[in-house]
C-alpha cells in the first residue's frame, strides 16, 4: 500500500501511473496507514503510534522504506511483528 501511494503505479499494469499528481511521500504514506488510520477508527488513544499507554503494535523491517527506491518498497522484508508488546513473528 505504501509503494502504491508513493509511486501511483498499479499492480495490474506497472507501467501505468494513476493520477501522478496524487503521489505522496513515503512519510505521508506511513502516517496514512498508522496514526491517521487510527484516528479514522476513533482509536488513536490505543493505536497508531508508539506511545506510553498504547498497544505496542509494530514491525521491524530489513530496510528503511524512506531510504530505498520507491519501486522497491514492496521488496522490503518483515523481520519481526509485534502485537500488544509481544513478538508474534520472527523471520
Amino acid at each position: 500500500m505504501i509503494e502504491m501511494a508513493v509511486t501511483r503505479k498499479t499492480w495490474k499494469d506497472p507501467d501505468f501511473v494513476l493520477a501522478p499528481q496524487e503521489r505522496i511521500s513515503v512519510e505521508s504514506a506511513i502516517r496514512a496507514l498508522t496514526i491517521e488510520a487510527a484516528w479514522q477508527l476513533n482509536s488513536e488513544h490505543e493505536v497508531g503510534s508508539l506511545e506510553t499507554g498504547k498497544l505496542a503494535d509494530f514491525v521491524i523491517l530489513n530496510k528503511d522504506p524512506r531510504k530505498v527506491d520507491p519501486d522497491t518498497i514492496k521488496d522490503i522484508r518483515v523481520l519481526e511483528t509485534w502485537m500488544n508488546g509481544k513478538q508474534r513473528y520472527s523471520a
